[in-house]
């Protein structure tokens, strides 16, 4: 039932695949449009008792799973972390905003690029509606000055740039295994490789020593803390969180609070180290529960719950490579890394009380739906001269409606690899890059998702004819997607260059 003072949305047409028109909006007159906090945590699998975890107590997300939605088929448009956020953050696939890498496959150390000028943040979008926008927590689109959150429409920021395992003091960065990878330097590889997982698995401190920064997009970045003190990182981010709430209880706001918890190394902070079954990880999960908790409440405290809608997921799925160190994958295979399901579909809850009824989903979601709909439900309109791959589920939150999306489209490195179209799941290419199993091009197969959940059985000999409808339909919705250059790339192929360069000159 449409509930005031919400408006309710009507669809006009569908100018091309995957790009939504601008709606109809119907306001009331006393429309007030919600505050948003958008929760995106790093590297978690379905880790929450209300997705079934058999150890880990998550109460405070499991009740704003139980009192919202829980979507059980929602998906992120990458298997890694930054073409996940960038898609996350403009509505529209990496391969069409550059935010993505053929070598790289994220946004390295010292990247001046990362986000592009040409691209339109929902924080930007956001902040031309007349909302206070905020980032606390992970950026991981961009290393420079030029690169940051203030930059592309947040008014505030406090966090890092880059995951809470760059800077390395003990091994080589991003830039330099990339350099040692296009080389062949296999030995440098391993070496590091080796090196990585030893400290992953036995974290200090001093094995990083990434900065955390603070700034407003009017005033020059400051550094705040250097090193970051790794297990302070989720308590600081949700102090700086509430600061923000408080700060802005007066004007309609965006808080975007991507926390670097579970992603290893793990440091579970202070009080919850020890006090669960589940080891580092588990305490970490219930640390970011609780921090949620503390972000719910203070929201009640300042009378703002109830116009403040709440939007939890993860980023890609969980890094199984690390064995007790990561989460888990539920009923799916893979991991972060991949286009199995496990390495793209994650949790996700909506929760806004009074307007988001308690109820389960099962309809495909993108978390590049996020962005039209968080657009729509502020009384905007989205851009028109761009595409847009999100689809609005504001009639799906708000009355229970099936979604629009009934595929969903696997992409990687720029590259479609796979193609769903309600339970049938074809792939092309069989990619698991973090994991140590074989990449097998031009590998078709085809499985039945809602019954093999983990990808097991691979039935494209018993029905060519979806295969082939499916082949046809994922060849013309990709033929549509604008292809860009991959900008994680640009940098690092910058330094070889230079590099190579010197020692030339050093030569002669």
């Amino acid at each position: 039932m449409f509930k005031s003072p919400v408006f309710k949305v009507t669809l006009l047409a569908t100018a091309i695949v995957g790009a939504i028109t601008t709606p109809f909006l119907s306001f009331a007159s006393d429309y007030n449009p919600p505050n948003v906090v958008l929760i995106l945590v790093d590297d978690m699998g379905f880790d929450l008792g209300t997705y079934g975890h058999p150890v880990n107590k998550t109460p405070v997300l499991d009740g704003l799973a139980n009192t919202g939605q829980k979507w059980n088929s929602f998906y992120v448009a990458s298997g890694v972390c930054s073409p996940s956020r960038g898609a996350l953050l403009t509505g529209r696939h990496p391969v069409t905003t550059g935010m993505y890498g053929k070598n790289s496959f994220v946004s390295p150390e010292n990247d001046p690029y990362g986000f592009p000028n040409t691209e339109i943040s929902l924080a930007k979008g956001l902040q031309d509606l007349g909302y206070k926008t905020g980032i606390v927590g992970k950026w991981h689109l961009g290393d420079t000055e030029k690169a940051i959150p203030t930059k592309h429409g947040f008014d505030y920021w406090y966090g890092i740039t880059m995951s809470n395992d760059a800077y390395k003091t003990y091994t080589l960065d991003l830039v330099q295994s990339e350099q040692a990878r296009i080389s062949g330097d296999k030995e440098a590889l391993s070496e590091r490789n080796r090196k990585v997982k030893d400290a992953n698995h036995n974290p200090k401190e001093e094995y990083w020593d990434q900065p955390i920064y603070e700034g407003y997009a009017h005033t020059k970045l400051r550094v705040v803390q250097s090193p970051a003190i790794q297990r302070d990182l989720t308590k600081n981010f949700v102090t700086k969180s509430m600061e923000f709430i408080t700060k802005n209880k007066n004007n309609a706001f965006f808080l975007y609070v991507p926390l670097t918890n579970p992603h290893a190394p793990l440091f579970p902070g202070q009080g919850f180290e020890g006090t669960t079954d589940g080891g580092p990880y588990g305490d970490s999960i219930a640390e970011l529960d609780y921090s949620v908790g503390e972000i719910v409440k203070h929201l009640e405290k300042e009378n703002l719950r109830d116009n403040t809608l709440i939007i939890f997921l993860s980023d890609n799925g969980p890094w199984l490579p690390y064995q007790d160190k990561a989460g888990n994958n539920g009923f799916f295979h893979s991991s972060k890394g991949s286009t199995y399901e496990g390495g793209v579909r994650v949790p996700a809850i909506f929760n806004w009380p009074g307007q988001i009824e308690s109820k389960v989903v099962y309809d495909i979601g993108n978390a590049m739906d996020i962005y039209p709909t968080v657009i729509n439900l502020a009384g905007g309109e989205l851009s028109k001269d761009r595409d847009y791959h999100g689809f609005d589920i504001t009639n799906t939150l708000l009355d229970g409606e099936k979604t629009s999306r009934d595929f969903n489209a696997y992409y990687f490195k720029g590259e479609l690899k796979a193609y769903r179209k309600g339970s049938y799941k074809l792939h092309f290419d069989t990619v698991n890059f973090l994991n140590p199993q074989p990449y097998e091009k031009n590998n078709i197969r085809l499985f039945n998702i809602n019954i093999d959940t983990k990808e097991q059985w691979d039935i494209s000999d018993k029905y060519p004819e979806i295969v082939a409808d499916l082949t046809k339909e994922a060849k013309a919705y990709d033929s549509k997607i604008h292809k860009a250059e991959p900008m994680f790339d640009r940098y690092i192929f910058e330094v070889i260059a230079r590099e190579e360069a010197a020692a030339k000159a050093n030569k002669t």
